[in-house]
């Protein structure tokens, strides 16, 4: 999914990440999506503007003792 060249579908990869995804997989799709040359401004204008949404996603449940 983050090897796609067309903007729609990592658009779509991007999406997909706070509405379908596994807590667990976020840190995989950005890293599929960051090593896409087409893909790397796309992730940082969606991780910029969904901040909140992805924070909250990747940090409930990871509390250290």
């Amino acid at each position: 999914m983050g090897a796609a060249e067309d903007s729609e579908l990592v658009q779509e990869t991007l999406n997909f990440i706070t509405t379908k995804s596994k807590d667990q997989d976020i840190f995989y799709f950005f890293m599929g999506v960051g090593a896409n040359f087409k893909g790397r401004r796309p992730l940082t204008k969606y991780f910029q503007e969904q901040y909140d949404v992805v924070s909250n996603l990747t940090l409930v449940g990871n509390t250290c003792y």
